[in-house]
């Protein structure tokens, strides 16, 4: 009796399964965290939500980067909605895939607000890894970097 079974992803997350893609998706945002750094925004952490937490928060690390992971609303299962490793952190930038209507900066800048306690936390920026545009923008008052800036 044969016991395999196929799977496969068709969708916006098969490029997750993809070594090559995951390399070029991890190079562009160190890349962007460097630049914006030495352009002389600081920040002492990278915040991370959804599944860009799960595959990128790691990676970050290694690459010798502070992680802070911000849970999706109703997934705190696992843990608190915010967690970090232990230690203390004044200044964040949010990595994300793409920026539309705000939503997820917004959630990510209130569950940090309520892990802190202080209502006037804002990112320092918002870098996407999906988006290649080279002139910066602010959503809800965020500046956004795309990976070609």
């Amino acid at each position: 009796m044969d016991n395999t079974f196929r799977l496969s992803c068709n969708g916006y997350t098969k490029w997750k399964f993809d070594s090559k893609l995951i390399k070029e998706k991890l190079n562009r945002t160190c890349k962007v965290l460097r630049k914006i750094q030495a352009a002389g925004v600081q920040f002492d952490g990278v915040a991370l939500t959804g599944t860009s937490g799960t595959w990128l928060g790691p990676l970050l690390v290694m690459e010798g980067f502070k992680v802070v992971l911000i849970r999706k609303q109703n997934d705190s299962n696992h843990g608190s909605p915010v967690e970090a490793k232990h230690g203390t952190y004044s200044k964040l930038v949010l990595v994300d895939d793409l920026v539309a209507s705000g939503a997820t900066v917004r959630r990510a800048r209130d569950a940090i607000r309520e892990e802190i306690g202080r209502s006037e936390f804002h990112f320092e920026g918002v870098i996407l890894y999906d988006e290649n545009h080279r002139d910066t923008y602010r959503i809800d008052g965020q500046q956004v970097y795309g990976y070609d800036y």
